[in-house]
C-alpha cells in the first residue's frame, strides 16, 4: 500500500477552492467594469440626445419671425436600449436692447432624469432686422 505518493497528479480540494475564490474575485471585478461602462455609455448617449435637441431648437428660433419668438415648454420621451427617458425642453426668451436694434436672449434648457437629474442648456442672441 502506498499512502504518501508524491507523484499523484491533479488538484487537491484546497487548491481547487483557492482557484475558485481567485476566479470569483476576477469575475466580480470584470462585472463591475462592464456595469460601469454601460452606465457611462447610456449617460453619454442621453446627453448627446439633449445636445442635439437643444441645438436644433436654437436653429429653429433663428429661422422664426421676430414676433413668433416666445417662451415655451415641451416634453417628450426617448427610448434608448429599452430605457424610456423623459426630457423637458424649456425655452426662455428675454428682451434686451431697444429700437432700432432689438435683441432677445433665447435660452433653451433640456432636463432629464436617469439615476439623477441632468441639465443641458445653451443660449443665443437673436436680433431683429433693422
Amino acid at each position: 500500500m502506498r499512502y504518501n505518493n508524491r507523484n499523484d497528479k491533479g488538484f487537491t480540494l484546497l487548491e481547487l477552492l483557492i482557484a475558485m475564490v481567485i476566479l470569483f474575485i476576477a469575475m466580480t471585478a470584470i462585472l463591475d467594469f462592464v456595469c460601469t461602462y454601460q452606465r457611462i455609455n447610456i449617460n453619454n448617449t442621453l446627453r448627446n440626445e439633449a445636445i442635439k435637441v437643444v441645438e436644433s431648437k436654437i436653429e429653429q428660433f433663428r429661422d422664426k419671425k421676430w414676433d413668433d419668438i416666445a417662451d415655451e415648454t415641451t416634453t417628450y420621451n426617448v427610448v434608448i436600449r429599452n430605457i424610456t427617458v423623459g426630457y423637458t425642453l424649456t425655452v426662455t426668451v428675454q428682451d434686451i436692447g431697444q429700437a432700432p436694434i432689438n435683441s432677445r436672449v433665447v435660452q433653451v434648457q433640456a432636463t432629464w432624469h436617469y439615476g439623477k437629474d441632468h441639465v443641458y442648456a445653451a443660449q443665443t442672441i437673436i436680433s431683429a432686422d433693422a
